[in-house]
């Protein structure tokens, strides 16, 4: 007599599951719950693929459980099992470690081909630069900051008789330094260390900035003017190493690119240049007024030639894209500090004074830190012969 739920099932399946049942409840709980796990699945085989084998399934023993490694014989007994009843619907079910296995491939690590490598490009500098900071300060807003009195008598004695004439001055100012302070470093780069997941650089790096101010002061009288400029530059050289640790893509990853890195640098200054030009230029139509204007403001611009030294740092993220077997491109995105200072001109240590003409008696030696973002470009071309470059290419 059978229970009702398995009136409707074949004979062999419920054979098979009083059996399964009676041994797996014969062992200990943790064994009988993977018992009864495998046994369900050799339920559902029997019944879809096996029910027509007739008595033949239902005289098969009892499988015996002797461990937790039973399950996996069980669960291939019961693939071949279903295999034999001629059923090709039945397939093994996909191992559940095959999507970690694919996203494992997904995202393996792509080995950095160029190194080791030599390079050479520009970038783009934006941030603060106190020494200009200072030089501009200085410079002339009004016409106390030339000694030149706002209006006055002329004395024109150009005509028989002497004539006296009430003249105005006026400060134009026509172009003021830029607020931003800019430059664009040439840069190159030899890898003295190389390793797929990092590398080591010597680099060296050329800047030059200037910035310009260009004012006239006119006399309404004679409708005529004098044009004062000044223009101060800035020069140095600096030699750096940079340690370039790459970031696994399951951390950090840009499209588009083979490996992004962690950079980290340090350098120094070994060579700053300051200089500081200025000009007055006279108007066509000379007059003595002109000449004795331009021997009041003379004093007032600052003319010199300093050189100091100085030490940089930086840390940022650059990636390299592989242009061919031989070739790639370091684009790198970095925060810059520097230092600069031990300025010295004519044999003696330049004083903030020297540089900011307004600044009165001070006796600060120049030297400032900077605050910079940085962008850089490097096309980098391995070391390594083409062939050895092709070889490795079709090893990957």
């Amino acid at each position: 007599m059978t229970m009702p739920v398995f009136r409707n099932l074949p004979r062999s399946v419920v054979l098979t599951v009083v059996l399964c049942m009676g041994a797996g409840f014969s062992q200990p709980a943790s064994d009988a719950a993977a018992f009864l796990d495998s046994a369900y699945n050799a339920a559902i085989n029997a019944g879809t693929g096996a029910g027509h084998v007739g008595s033949a399934a239902s005289s098969a023993p009892a499988p015996a459980l002797t461990d937790t490694g039973s399950r996996a014989a069980d669960s291939a007994g019961n693939k071949s099992s279903g295999k034999t009843a001629g059923d090709s619907s039945v397939q093994a079910a996909p191992s559940a470690a095959a999507p970690y296995a694919a996203a494992v491939g997904d995202t393996a690590e792509k080995r950095f081909d160029l190194a080791p490598f030599w390079g050479g490009g520009a970038g783009w500098s934006l941030g603060s630069m106190g020494l200009f900071s200072s030089w501009q300060q200085g410079l002339p807003d009004s016409l106390g900051d030339l000694s030149v009195v706002p209006s006055g008598i002329l004395v024109d004695t150009t005509t028989p008789v002497p004539q006296y004439r009430t003249v105005t001055h006026t400060l134009l100012l026509k172009e003021k330094p830029s607020i931003y302070s800019i430059y664009f470093p040439v840069s190159c780069a030899f890898a003295v260390a190389a390793h797929e997941n990092y590398h080591v650089t010597l680099g060296s790096s050329a800047l030059y900035m200037d910035k310009r101010f260009v004012g006239a002061i006119r006399m309404d009288t004679l409708h005529e003017m004098l044009n004062i400029k000044e223009t101060m530059h800035f020069a140095a050289v600096s030699i750096d190493a940079s340690l370039n640790i790459a970031i696994p893509k399951r951390y950090f990853a840009i499209t588009g690119v083979d490996m992004t890195f962690l950079s980290l640098g340090a350098g120094a200054f070994p060579l700053a240049w300051i200089g500081v030009r200025n000009g007055i230029t006279l108007p066509d139509t000379f007059t003595a007024a002109f000449g004795d204007l331009k021997s009041d403001i003379a004093p007032h611009l600052r003319s010199l030639d300093a050189f100091g030294a100085g030490a940089t740092w930086r840390i940022g993220v650059c990636t390299i894209r592989t242009l061919d077997p031989t070739d790639g491109l370091m684009v790198g995105l970095y925060y810059a500090g520097q230092w600069l200072g031990r300025f010295e001109s004519r044999g003696r240590r330049l004083m903030d004074s020297d540089l900011n003409g307004k600044a009165g008696s001070a006796t600060h030696p120049v030297s400032c830190v900077n605050h910079r973002m940085e962008v850089r470009f490097l096309l980098l071309k391995s070391l390594r012969s083409k062939k050895a470059a092709n070889d490795t290419h079709e090893a990957d």
